[in-house]
C-alpha cells in the first residue's frame, strides 16, 4: 500500500492514520520510506500511547 500512495497524493498535502498502541513507529517507518523528504510524526495520547501518525507532504 505505501508504495502506491505517492502516486495518488497531491502536494502540499497531509496523510493521517489512527493507529493502535504500539503501531505508530511501524506506520511512521512506512511513510518515511514512501516520502523520505517530507515530515512524519507520531502523536501520543494522554496516556503516552502512540495514537496518530501524520505525514506532511511539502511542496
Amino acid at each position: 500500500m505505501s508504495e502506491q500512495l505517492p502516486s495518488h497524493m497531491n502536494r502540499p498535502g497531509l496523510i493521517g492514520f489512527e493507529v493502535g498502541a504500539g503501531q505508530g513507529e511501524t506506520i511512521a517507518a512506512l511513510l518515511k520510506k514512501a516520502f523520505p523528504e517530507d515530515r512524519t510524526e507520531v502523536i501520543y495520547d494522554i496516556n503516552g500511547k502512540d495514537r496518530m501518525v501524520f505525514c506532511e507532504l511539502l511542496k
